[in-house]
């Protein structure tokens, strides 16, 4: 209860004040119109006077400080100006009279409830003066009868009522700091308990995965079951391998390991794909061709075993020496669909100790998990040409329906690689940079020929608008498609975005800065530049130099600065030809 009226007085303080001092200006007129004593002229001037302000002051903090933030500062210079005209011009008018008595109370009172500890006792010391000081000044003159009593009777007053009410709401306010305190200890307090109820969960569930592991270490290798949504196989296979590796090696201290398969289809042997630790070893000419005994006698085993363990009868010199050169090495064999396709190879434990039963099973771990990834990888020719198959039968479909199409895309990829070269890209991007480029104008098989083929220029009238918005939604509709074929998140960007603009003005979703990928940006420039130097239906191409010129200008508005600037250095010196078909 107390702490609502503490907040109702906070959440109201400038009207509080204006009732205050409305209060004080009221009792200032009946003092004035029914003074309690004859004074000289002059005291009745500088009472109208100050009502006069009083009046202005109150009128003033209506209009422009009533519904606004509270203004201590102002609010005690007001309280502050009431006490000296209360005391200056109408004590002798009305001096030991309640009346009068009220008003200095009322500012009081005002102040108790509205200022901070600070102002109140600066205006309580000048209550005291003021008191002391006209009482002192007037008593003497003789408009106030036994002025030392007057001084007494109103400071015991005044101060028992101040104090009163001040202390009053500082017991309220140290109440509501410690109701505060205790509600933020308990919100802390629920949430550690809901932290502990977590932390329980987590090691709940952890006590059950252990027990159904405790025998068992197994690499934390979650990451590989992505590895069949990508659509070429190259290096980043050959780095998850790597990783299993290094892993496996970490725990068992094996002073070398690697895997060998084929990493291409058409390979007739087994060649070293990864290896750690390799050093003096031309790894190159490390090989196990697919007809030899060694690969028909892994065949019979499933589970990892000491190279120098396995049968030696009718193998090939060659076959010897290589058995003889890892001889305390540790091979599994790497099987898919019950065949096998490769093998992961253990060297020696660097301590001389024997592997135990526990590292065998993560020897077998590592040869499962990457049978996944070679069988992708020994898969990734057929991949690749049945890609770049696609590929080509989407560009042909696009070219042979709009002939002026025909070379854009081409020659606008090489322009994004050329420009992604320029700015620092790693040739793993730049090769996928080059494919969504290739790939961004794919939505425009979904619009309409005529609209594609519209052979007059464009201007902002209500037809034309509805044409061009309807063309370019061919960055939608390619962004579906790509999509739908299973293309990955860069190049269902890339076609959906390529004509936004830098400043957030372009088409479809106006975003622009750095919400938009700086391959995206790269790919608006490019294919801006070659749009604007090739013909089209309703115009003739625009000369290097006028489209060179038209990217400087737009560069900061629809153009990314720092692309612009790379594609520039360079389209001076590189002009990419258009291919024949």
């Amino acid at each position: 209860m107390m702490i609502t009226i503490l907040n109702k007085l906070n959440r109201n303080a400038a009207g509080i004040l204006a009732g205050v001092h409305g209060a004080v200006l009221v009792i200032s007129i009946l003092i004035f119109s029914f003074p309690q004593a004859k004074v000289h002229s002059a005291i009745y001037y500088l009472a109208l006077a100050g009502l006069v302000i009083q009046s202005l002051t109150l009128v003033a903090w209506v209009i422009f400080f009533y519904q606004k933030e509270f203004l201590q500062s102002l609010a005690a210079a007001i309280l502050g100006g009431d006490f000296l005209i209360l005391f200056s011009g109408f004590y002798p008018l009305s001096a030991g009279t309640m009346l009068f008595i009220a008003a200095p109370a009322l500012c009081l009172v005002g102040s108790s409830l509205l200022l901070n500890k600070k102002s109140f006792i600066k205006l309580n010391y000048l209550t005291g003066l003021l008191l002391i000081g006209s009482s002192l000044v007037y008593g003497l003159v003789g408009y106030i009868p036994k002025f030392i009593f007057q001084i007494i009777s109103q400071a015991l007053i005044y101060f028992l009522l101040s104090a009163s009410f001040y202390w009053a709401r500082q017991f309220i306010q140290d109440l509501k700091l410690k109701s505060e305190n205790l509600e933020s200890k308990l919100k802390k307090i629920e949430k550690e308990k809901e932290h502990y109820k977590k932390s329980l969960y987590i090691l709940q569930q952890g006590a059950e995965e252990l027990n159904k592991n405790i025998k068992r270490r197994e690499l934390e290798i979650q990451n590989i079951l992505t590895i069949s949504e990508q659509i070429q196989i190259g290096k980043d296979s050959k780095e998850v391998l790597r990783s299993f590796l290094l892993t496996a090696l970490g725990q068992m201290g094996s002073s070398h390991a690697f895997i060998m398969a084929r990493e291409k289809k058409t390979q007739n042997y087994w060649g070293v794909l990864v290896e750690k630790g390799l050093r003096s070893l031309n790894t190159e000419q490390l090989r196990i061709y697919l007809d030899s005994n060694i690969i028909t006698i892994l065949r019979a085993f499933r589970d990892p075993i000491y190279l120098k363990d396995l049968p030696k009868d009718n193998l090939f010199t060659d076959e010897l020496q290589f058995l003889k050169q890892f001889e305390n090495d540790v091979v599994c064999p790497i099987y898919t669909k019950n065949k096998i396709i490769g093998m992961v190879v253990f060297g020696p434990k660097v301590t001389g100790t024997k592997y135990t039963l526990e590292e065998f099973n993560l020897i077998s771990v590592v040869a499962n998990q990457s049978a996944f990834i070679l069988e992708q990888v020994q898969q990734s020719d057929e991949y690749r040409d049945q890609f770049a198959r696609t590929v080509r039968a989407m560009l042909y479909a696009m070219e042979a329906k709009f002939a002026f199409n025909k070379g854009h895309l081409i020659r606008t990829a090489n322009y994004v690689s050329i420009t992604a070269k320029r700015l620092g890209f790693p040739i793993s991007e730049i090769k996928q940079l080059g494919l969504g480029s290739l790939m961004h104008d794919i939505g425009k098989t979904a619009i309409d020929d005529r609209y594609l083929l519209y052979n007059k220029s464009l201007t902002n009238t209500s037809k034309d608008e509805k044409i061009k918005e309807r063309i370019l939604t061919h960055t939608l509709e390619g962004g579906k498609i790509l999509k739908a074929a299973g293309f990955n998140e860069l190049m269902v960007d890339m076609a959906v975005h390529h004509h936004e603009y830098y400043n957030g003005k372009g088409y479809p979703h106006r975003i622009g800065g750095e919400e938009l990928p700086i391959e995206t940006r790269m790919l608006a420039v490019c294919n801006a530049y070659d749009a604007m130097t090739s013909e089209r239906p309703y115009r003739k191409p625009l000369s290097e130099i006028q489209a060179m010129e038209v990217l400087k200008q737009q560069s900061g508005q629809q153009f990314d600065p720092e692309v612009v600037k790379a594609f520039l250095d360079i389209v001076k010196h590189v002009t990419p030809k258009s291919p024949k078909h």
